[in-house]
């Protein structure tokens, strides 16, 4: 059974609601409207920081790392998950 992209009515072959486009332009707007500012790192106050989910239910809840402490991180959660 094909279907139809809800937005602009074009035929897709897939189980989703939207098509590729449609779809990327609808993200597009989302994190525009949700967007989440940049904070220094919680560990030592650097600005370089990456983002750091604990939780991916609260994708607007990140905790900002910088890239020594990101890897501490990452490196106690993979010692800890192999023990």
């Amino acid at each position: 059974m094909n279907k139809h992209c809800s937005k602009c009515k074009i035929e897709i072959f897939t189980t989703k609601r939207y098509c590729k486009e449609c779809h990327a332009s609808y993200m597009r707007e989302w994190r525009k409207a949700h967007k989440v500012e940049k904070r220094p790192c919680t560990q030592c106050g650097d600005i370089n920081v990456e983002v750091y989910h604990y939780d991916y239910s609260s994708p607007l809840e990140p905790v900002w790392l910088c890239r020594k402490h990101n890897e501490e991180v990452q490196a106690y959660l993979l010692k800890n998950r192999l023990t």
